[in-house]
């Protein structure tokens, strides 16, 4: 933990082992791993994000790195989206997603639109959302395979089939072969 050359990995597993032999200091620990890390670097930021979102303590991961930090990064700024979904704070990620505060690319706005707009019970407008996410991504396997696999874990069945089709019939037309004689 206190070696000059640990990274922040080892640093929050140090806590974790502190936490673990003696639970009743664990926001204690947590303060001075939060104290230690906050104006890191984008990496050890978000390692920080990541191990406060593993110990479920989402509104001191949205105090320790606030919006303006979170969009200097994608990754730091999908956590922070991420973390205002596990508080349920939908209205608020779909603002910020609409009003482009950090640029993502389209076919990932779309399914974190949608999935707001289906955790608000807007029907149509998570329909659309996917839809859109389904055309963004079209001709790219990775793009489809991301979709797919996001669609299926948030109950999007019927998206996710279509995302998979498409994503072998991509597979299908590329896996051709030409040969000229």
């Amino acid at each position: 933990e206190k070696h000059p050359l640990a990274k922040p990995i080892q640093r929050f597993l140090a806590a974790d082992l502190r936490i673990a032999a003696n639970p009743d200091q664990r926001e204690k620990i947590e303060d001075s791993v939060i104290t230690e890390s906050r104006n890191g670097n984008n990496d050890e930021l978000a390692a920080l994000g990541a191990w406060l979102y593993r110990h479920g303590e989402f509104q001191r991961e949205l105090e320790a790195i606030p919006l303006e930090r979170a969009t200097q990064t994608r990754d730091l700024f999908l956590q922070h989206v991420d973390t205002l979904g596990a508080l349920g704070r939908w209205d608020e990620i779909r603002r910020i997603l609409e009003n482009e505060r950090f640029p993502l690319e389209s076919v990932i706005q779309h399914m974190y639109l949608a999935r707001c707009f289906a955790q608000q019970g807007e029907k149509s407008g998570a329909d659309n959302n996917w839809q859109r996410a389904i055309e963004d991504a079209a001709g790219d396997l990775s793009k489809l395979i991301m979709l797919g696999d996001y669609a299926e874990k948030n109950g999007a069945h019927d998206v996710a089939l279509t995302a998979y089709q498409r994503s072998e019939e991509h597979t299908l037309n590329s896996s051709h072969i030409t040969i000229s004689y």
